[in-house]
């Protein structure tokens, strides 16, 4: 049985993120072009705030994404019917 580390915890991927800055993936887009992105280092994870920088993603920012979301959508329907 092999065992698999868990990279969350670990401190040397901590680490590279403070000496040599995060490695961003894209995790989930919104169709309101809401981002939220995760450090393939360290697994933390970031949203855009209003200002266009990097912020941690909370769950109070990930609930504001999916609602302004739902907004967009709701949005769109209305102006295609």
């Amino acid at each position: 049985m092999i065992k698999q580390l868990n990279h969350t915890n670990t401190p040397s991927h901590k680490l590279t993120c403070r000496l040599f800055g995060h490695k961003y993936k894209l995790i989930k887009q919104y169709k309101s072009n809401h981002r939220e992105y995760e450090c393939c280092n360290c697994k933390s994870q970031f949203t855009l705030d209003d200002e266009g920088t990097l912020t941690p993603l909370t769950s109070k920012l990930r609930n504001i994404n999916e609602i302004m979301e739902k907004f967009y959508i709701k949005r769109q329907e209305r102006q295609h019917a």
